[in-house]
């Protein structure tokens, strides 16, 4: 029975989620950016973090966390509720108050967006509300918050079967919502939207066929109600993977993503992951960074996370798979024997040098989809794989920035299929969801929290 629920849940995600690159869209000729030349400096990495403080390089003290029993948010009766992968955030935290968006259907046919809420950092939960009424599917709804401010993104395809990227805004907390508004406006499919807040500015990136898959930009200065003219953020005509920009109190703008740039075909097609960083606040981004080099390997979806000075990203990759032939286009829903484990790097400068790719995972499966979050020196990674025969969520954290890791949690037991998480965290807490298939037509969202003892 878990077999044939695996088979389904792919297939249903197949559709819910818009998956990112792959097809050609229409030419359309970009916004050309400039792209003043850095150096990266080839030396010995020093353990300093934000503000000269020196990082703990201790072995690693296991972060004492007592996990919630998971909680489903959604309340409708055979609902197909989804959450989003973790680089397009389905869940903010922000102080006590956490916001949660997801797309649900009913009909298979449309969907819309909901949004629920907690005020006492997950204890207990509003009732979900619905916000928009959609002719068409809402897919890929990504959430954040400053203060009052909450935004709320996603991609609607009410106009063309292609999709567009919409938005709603709240300057109450969530209370009361605006209507919800059209933001792109072209002929090509528009795909994983995903939102950042730095200093005060709200960061939209998210993927665009325009000529190929390409990742764009925009930003909006009061809370979502306007916005900054959509700009090229990755090399034109090169095929992107969900772009997302680090979180952080303020600074500079850390953008990462997978792409094709440096891929051969005729070598197995392999994506790598590059990193960009912005001084201006987006008017100006460094050339690309190549981050990692696997020769035959796909990475997949990377996410991206920081603590002042301090970069970390997480992946998932299938270089270990020496059994698997790599030609074509990255599977998006691999086979149950494609061997992918989760990779982990760093840097501890700010993005000007980073350290070797760090293998977290080792046990033969499909480890997919990871997020990542960051307090200070604790880091957070949360991922789903299929070790035990059908896709469960499970953590693992390092209290000294990435330099060593505790062991691993399985935090969905007993529950069944499990996919799409988000993790967050601040200094009292985890906070985690994702979506959980109950049955063929049934899907729920489920949240836990994580208390630091």
């Amino acid at each position: 029975m878990k077999k044939l629920l695996n088979i389904t849940f792919a297939l249903l995600l197949a559709s819910a989620l818009l998956v990112g690159c792959g097809e050609k869209g229409k030419e359309v000729k970009p916004n050309k950016i400039p792209q003043p030349k850095i150096n990266i400096e080839k030396q010995q990495v020093e353990t300093i973090g934000d503000n000269g403080k020196q990082l703990d390089q201790q072995p690693e003290k296991p972060l004492e966390i007592k996990w919630s029993t998971p909680v489903k948010l959604n309340s409708l009766p055979n609902e197909s509720a989804f959450t989003s992968l973790g680089g397009m955030n389905s869940i903010k935290v922000d102080g006590n108050v956490v916001h949660v968006a997801w797309e649900s259907s009913l009909s298979g046919k449309t969907s819309n967006v909901y949004y629920t809420r907690s005020l006492n950092s997950g204890v207990s939960w509003e009732s979900g509300t619905k916000l928009t009424d959609n002719v068409g599917r809402s897919k890929s709804v990504s959430i954040n918050a400053n203060g009052d401010d909450v935004l709320i993104v996603w991609v609607d395809d009410r106009d063309n079967k292609n999709g567009e990227i919409y938005y709603i805004q709240s300057d109450d907390g969530g209370k009361t919502w605006s209507k919800d508004t059209r933001l792109t406006n072209d002929d090509s499919k528009t795909t994983l939207p995903s939102i950042a807040v730095i200093d005060d500015v709200f960061y939209l990136t998210w993927e665009d066929y325009i000529p190929k898959c390409s990742g764009h930009f925009a930003k909006s200065y009061d809370g979502g109600k306007t916005w900054s003219q959509i700009e090229l953020v990755t090399d034109n005509g090169i095929e992107v993977g969900i772009p997302n920009i680090a979180e952080i109190d303020k600074g500079s703008l850390h953008l990462i993503y997978g792409s094709e740039k440096d891929s051969e075909e005729t070598k197995g097609y392999n994506w790598e992951n590059y990193y960009r960083y912005s001084n201006d606040q987006g008017k100006n981004w460094s050339e690309p960074i190549r981050l990692t080099d696997d020769e035959i390997g796909d990475t997949r979806f990377p996410h991206i996370a920081s603590d002042g000075n301090v970069l970390h990203t997480v992946w998932w990759d299938d270089r270990d798979d020496t059994n698997y032939k790599h030609f074509g286009y990255p599977e998006q829903f691999p086979s149950a024997d494609h061997n992918y484990e989760i990779y982990y790097k760093r840097s501890l400068d700010g993005g000007k040098t980073w350290e070797e790719d760090t293998r977290l995972t080792n046990d033969g499966a499909v480890s997919q989809n990871p997020s990542i979050a960051v307090v200070e020196n604790n880091v957070y990674v949360a991922w789903v794989d299929n070790r035990n025969g059908s896709n469960e969520v499970y953590a693992k954290y390092s209290s000294n920035a990435g330099t060593s890791w505790g062991d691993e949690v399985l935090l969905s037991k007993d529950l069944a299929l499990s996919e799409r998480i988000t993790i967050k965290a601040n200094e009292t807490g985890v906070y985690l969801i994702w979506t959980t298939q109950e049955s063929e037509k049934e899907y729920n969202v489920y949240f836990v929290k994580g208390n630091i003892e």
